[in-house]
């Protein structure tokens, strides 16, 4: 039977109102009810409703064993689903997919790579061949860490990432050798670990979409900086922590005039301190550097 969004959005509010109150019956009851009729999960209304996501966090949460097991029993069913329905999308031969669908296969490979396993993935459970070099060995173990780390992450056919892990360990190793022509076992290693370290962050999944679907330089991968690799929300704040920090550092050693020439976008007021400095080119115009005196809200133009 197939469940509407908008009845599956109500689903979730139940859940979300039978979680706080700890009410397992109430729990067990919609989870049986989404056992017994929801047979036509999508990654769009799981993405739409949130259910999916409601659910995992529910098995994580629930003291009650049979709410837990069920709603892990679930969210794995629906991937199940999700994902026989993708590769059955595939296996049609091409004269049956009308002229409108033309990059319907590129969309399908799309959702594959975000689509997550149905049972944990590594190098050990797909087979995967990596001991491939002799010397230095560490590039076996790297070969191994970069498989099972983009593996738990996505339904690809094993072959497609482990060949994404090659080109990646095979650009590291050629960066080790750059400066000098011989393998840097150092500049192996350090790179590696920059990759790796953000590769594995859950804060960081951009990576490795980036990654599995080829959509990010490995030649710049080799030249980017820690926080080049920093996820986007991170990299906020740090530009915001170093305007700050040049705020308070050149506003200290420059006099500050105080004007009502500007007004806060925030408080609205005309009260306020302002300077100026040279922070690009010479040919280009000064940056002005204002800081509201009535709520501290600080901002620049040029």
């Amino acid at each position: 039977m197939a469940i509407e969004i908008s009845e599956l959005q109500h689903i979730v509010k139940e859940i979300d109102v039978f979680s706080k109150g700890d009410d397992h019956e109430g729990l067990l009851t919609q989870l049986k009810y989404l056992q017994d009729n929801f047979d036509n999960p999508t990654k769009e209304n799981l993405k739409k409703t949130l259910i999916g996501v409601k659910l995992n966090k529910l098995q994580k949460s629930s003291s009650n064993k049979e709410v837990s097991s069920l709603a892990k029993k679930l969210v794995l069913s629906w991937k199940d689903i999700i994902l026989k329905n993708i590769k059955k999308q595939q296996s049609k031969p091409e004269a049956s997919v009308e002229p409108s669908n033309t990059d319907s296969t590129d969309n399908q490979q799309l959702d594959l790579v975000e689509t997550l396993p149905i049972k944990p993935r590594n190098v050990n459970t797909d087979n995967i061949k990596y001991e491939l070099f002799e010397s230095p060995v560490i590039r076996n173990n790297v070969l191994k860490a970069f498989y099972n780390c983009l593996a738990a992450e996505t339904s690809l056919p094993s072959d497609e990432v482990f060949g994404i892990c090659k080109d990646l360990e095979e650009h590291i190793h050629q960066n080790s050798t750059k400066a000098t022509g011989v393998y840097d076992a150092t500049a192996y290693t350090n790179r590696y670990r920059l990759i790796f370290s953000n590769m594995i962050s859950k804060k960081n999944k951009d990576l490795k979409i980036k990654l599995l679907r080829k959509t990010i330089s490995l030649e710049w991968l080799m030249e980017c900086e820690a926080k080049d690799l920093a996820p986007e929300e991170l990299k906020k704040q740090l530009a915001k922590i170093d305007e700050e920090n040049l705020y308070n550092a050149q506003g200290a050693k420059i006099e500050r005039a105080a004007t009502d020439r500007f007004q806060c976008g925030k408080c609205k007021q005309r009260k306020a301190s302002y300077y100026q400095m040279q922070t690009r080119s010479a040919d280009e115009p000064l940056t002005t550097f204002v800081e509201c005196l009535n709520c501290g809200n600080r901002w620049k133009f040029s």
